[in-house]
C-alpha cells in the first residue's frame, strides 16, 4: 500500500470513528439488532479505534511529507 493511500484510509477511519462516537447515532443501529444496552460502553471500543487510526494518518501523512527519497 502506498503512503497516499495509507494516508486517506487514516483520515477516512479517524472522522467515521470520530462521527460514531456520538452515542445517539449508534443507538438506533444497535436497537434493531437488540443491543442497545451496549450503546454506553461502545465509546470506549471506538476511543480506541478512533486513536488506531489517527496514528495511521499521522504516520503516513509524515512518510508523505518526507518524500520518496527520504531513508
Amino acid at each position: 500500500m502506498n503512503d497516499r493511500k495509507l494516508l486517506s484510509l487514516g483520515v477516512a477511519g479517524t472522522v467515521i470513528a470520530a462521527v460514531s462516537c456520538i452515542t445517539s447515532m449508534l443507538v438506533v443501529p444497535l436497537a434493531l439488532i437488540g443491543l442497545s444496552a451496549w450503546a454506553g460502553w461502545a465509546d470506549y471500543g471506538l476511543v480506541v479505534v478512533m486513536a488506531a487510526f489517527a496514528v495511521i494518518a499521522v504516520t503516513a501523512g509524515w512518510r508523505v511529507l518526507r518524500g520518496p527519497h527520504a531513508p
